[in-house]
C-alpha cells in the first residue's frame, strides 16, 4: 500500500494547462491523459528504494483528478503517491514546496493538504 498526500487546489486553467505547467516547471513525465484526470510520474524507483530521501529522487506518481467547478474555476484534486519506504512527514513538506511555489506565480490557489 503506498503512502498518499492529497492536495486540493484551484485555479482557473483546465486540465491539460494544469498538466502543461507540472510538466514543464516541477519536471514530471506524462502517464495518462483522459478527459477528466492525468497520471505523471517523477524521481526514480531505485534511488527511492536504496534510501535516497532527497525530494528530487524520491519517486512518486500524482493523479490529477477535476474534483469540482465554481462559476470562474476548476477545483483539482492533488493525489500524491510514494513507495512505503518513504518518511509521510518528509512527503507532506516536499508536496508543500512543490505545490507552493506554483501557487506564490499565482498558477494554482491551495485549499487543503491531508
Amino acid at each position: 500500500m503506498p503512502r498518499r498526500v492529497v492536495v486540493e487546489v484551484e485555479t482557473s486553467l483546465d486540465l491539460y494547462k494544469v498538466v502543461e505547467i507540472f510538466l514543464r516547471r516541477c519536471n514530471y513525465k506524462l502517464v495518462e491523459i483522459t478527459r477528466d484526470q492525468a497520471i505523471l510520474v517523477r524521481g526514480s524507483k531505485v534511488l527511492t528504494y536504496i534510501g535516497f530521501t532527497n525530494w528530487e529522487y524520491v519517486y512518486r506518481r500524482m493523479k490529477v483528478f477535476l474534483s469540482g467547478r465554481r462559476e470562474n474555476s476548476y477545483i483539482y484534486r492533488l493525489d500524491y503517491e510514494f513507495s512505503w519506504l518513504t518518511n509521510i512527514g518528509y512527503l507532506r513538506r516536499g508536496v508543500y514546496i512543490e505545490v507552493d511555489k506554483l501557487a506564490k506565480d499565482n498558477i494554482l490557489h491551495i485549499k487543503s493538504i491531508k
